[in-house]
């Protein structure tokens, strides 16, 4: 998604493979049925309507027009697959798939991105974003001065004017606009395995995408965030090109099932 790394700114499905899709919302009394950053599983859409700067991403990693009209212009469907496996070492390892789609007139190619949530790097390749260089990991919070809990992470996309802004956003403290925001929520799991620092408050998935031959950079921080009142999960991301322009972009993803 590629942050997963703002909108002008992270496919479709066959319409036959939509008729199964039918909103499911989680029940806000049982906290531990609904999507979390442990347990993401399932069949998202993009609120475009809620999101912000994707046009404008797009464009910044050098997207063509028409996958750019195709994106922007049809459903973006998002699913997701997490589980644990033991790597040749014997350590367990969290992996994160990410399957898009787009549905409509226009349509792309599925992309498929399998991350695995330790900062290694590796490579991936799509017919959208070209040939990557990619990193995951989940990440802790920190408190602030103001003892909000934001994600401690450290920001990979350096620009010579604009990184205080870049940093603050991806953090969850401020729109796109640069507005004060509440930002992410801090949510996690008792006694589920992460790999992240156990004594930090929340958890949050920290993403990088490095484009060389186009020469752009994509950071992107996922969590939940509330929008008009409602839980979403959403992506911070920021975009900067090898000039030191940026864009940040912020994605919203509407909880439809655990069926794919």
């Amino acid at each position: 998604m590629a942050h997963c790394k703002a909108p002008e700114q992270p496919m479709p499905i066959p319409t036959a493979s939509m008729a199964h899709l039918k909103i499911q919302s989680p029940d806000p009394s049982s906290p531990a049925s609904r999507p979390s950053m442990q347990d993401p599983n399932g069949t998202w859409l993009l609120e475009k309507h809620l999101s912000s700067n994707i046009p404008l991403l797009l464009k910044l990693q050098k997207i063509p027009f028409l996958i750019r009209h195709a994106i922007t212009s049809s459903p973006v469907h998002l699913i997701l697959t997490q589980y644990t496996e033991t790597d040749a070492k014997g350590q367990a390892q969290t992996h994160l798939d990410l399957i898009q789609r787009t549905a409509g007139t226009l349509s792309l190619p599925v992309i498929e991105d399998k991350r695995v949530l330790d900062w290694v790097e590796r490579e991936h390749e799509d017919i959208v974003f070209g040939k990557l260089l990619t990193r995951s990991v989940f990440v802790r919070g920190n408190v602030s001065d103001k003892g909000a809990v934001r994600p401690d992470l450290e920001v990979n996309v350096r620009v010579r004017e604009g990184q205080e802004v870049i940093e603050r956003f991806l953090r969850g403290e401020i729109d796109v606009d640069g507005g004060q925001t509440d930002g992410f929520l801090v949510e996690e799991e008792e006694g589920v395995e992460t790999g992240a620092d156990e004594g930090g408050k929340g958890l949050w998935v920290h993403t990088l995408e490095i484009n060389e031959k186009s020469a752009w950079r994509a950071e992107t921080v996922w969590g939940f965030e509330m929008v008009k009142g409602e839980r979403y999960l959403t992506s911070r991301v920021v975009v900067a090109n090898g000039k030191g322009k940026y864009q940040l972009g912020r994605m919203v993803f509407k909880f439809l099932s655990r069926e794919d």
